[in-house]
């Protein structure tokens, strides 16, 4: 696992064939807090102004700026020589009233708790407990089976799967739905993702030995396709057409805690099914990047477009300790 402080780190990835030129971009850092709250982020319109906001541990900051921060829930520093027990943030209006709730994510093989909007900036959010055990180190909020509203995407007790809303009561118990038998870890595990990887219009749930295709109906099981992507597994994973060929490719970092990142070029093989081709976009050392980017343990990362330019890019952050003191490197 690893203490993410940034949103967005100063580097970020083009493909050599999309561009004959590399163009520095630069960014502006802005240092919300000094004290160590949670482990990773979220943005979100939580003001209801039409303008995202920062939601970070026990705070949310107001955008455009950022500066004027408001509480959750009551703060209390995390110990530097621990884990924070906030993961992951994310903003969706759960209960339709039209105001950005919180989904907080805490430590895996914990539980997953709303925190409803207030509508105020004045007072903490009333809290729910909404699902027992969430695991993997990269679960996401997202649309996942096509119904418009997200699932949370993640494993339980082993399992892959996916958490859905009871929307008709949003705030009581959501429902795991495995994809999969006991074949993960139990609380921790990287390397997670969504997309569409055989062009039915179905998004699949990726992962580090392969990915779980969607079937056409509720009725029918998620058929397992095997792949070794990384035998360690990385972060987030994407399913992004990266040569532009019309079929989706797989992007992931390939060790959380080491070096590498790479994208794997969708392929026809023998008999018609799909398997990939590895490209490396970085390694271990300065010489398998063509610009000579070299840094260890991305943990976290996303796929946006960061230059307008149409395309994707590549975002990660990084932080000094990423298990403490046990591995103090950058």
């Amino acid at each position: 696992m690893a203490r993410v402080f940034f949103l967005a780190a100063n580097l970020c990835f083009s493909l050599a064939f999309h561009a004959a030129e590399p163009v520095l971009h630069s960014f502006e850092r802005l240092t919300l807090s000094t004290e160590y709250f949670c482990e990773g982020a979220g943005f979100g319109d939580v003001s209801h102004d039409g303008r995202p906001d920062i939601v970070a541990g026990p705070y949310w900051y107001a955008g455009p700026d950022f500066k004027a921060r408001h509480e959750i829930y009551p703060p209390k520093a995390q110990d530097r020589n621990r884990y924070a027990d906030n993961f992951f943030s994310f903003v969706y209006d759960f209960n339709g009233d039209g105001w950005g709730d919180v989904l907080r994510i805490g430590f895996p093989g914990t539980a997953a708790l709303v925190f409803q909007n207030p509508k105020t900036p004045k007072g903490h959010w009333a809290r729910y407990q909404v699902f027992d055990w969430v695991s993997n180190e990269s679960p996401t909020l997202t649309n996942l089976v096509g119904d418009e509203r997200p699932e949370l995407v993640c494993t339980n007790r082993g399992q892959f799967g996916y958490v859905t809303v009871n929307w008709e009561n949003p705030l009581k118990e959501w429902t795991f739905h495995a994809v999969s038998g006991a074949v993960a870890s139990q609380k921790f595990g990287h390397g997670l993702g969504v997309g569409d990887v055989n062009g039915d219009g179905r998004r699949d749930i990726l992962h580090k030995d392969g990915w779980f295709e969607q079937p056409g109906s509720d009725k029918e099981a998620w058929k397992a396709r095997k792949f070794t992507f990384t035998s360690r597994g990385g972060a987030q994973m994407f399913a992004y057409d990266v040569d532009g060929d019309g079929d989706n490719d797989i992007i992931t970092s390939l060790a959380a805690h080491e070096y590498g990142l790479a994208w794997f070029e969708q392929v026809k093989a023998e008999g018609g099914g799909i398997t990939f081709k590895k490209h490396l976009i970085m390694g271990s050392t300065r010489r398998e990047n063509k610009y000579g980017v070299v840094f260890s343990e991305l943990h976290a990362t996303g796929l946006h477009d960061m230059d307008g330019d149409g395309l994707k890019d590549i975002v990660t952050g990084k932080t000094y300790w990423s298990h403490h003191k046990q591995s103090p490197q950058w």
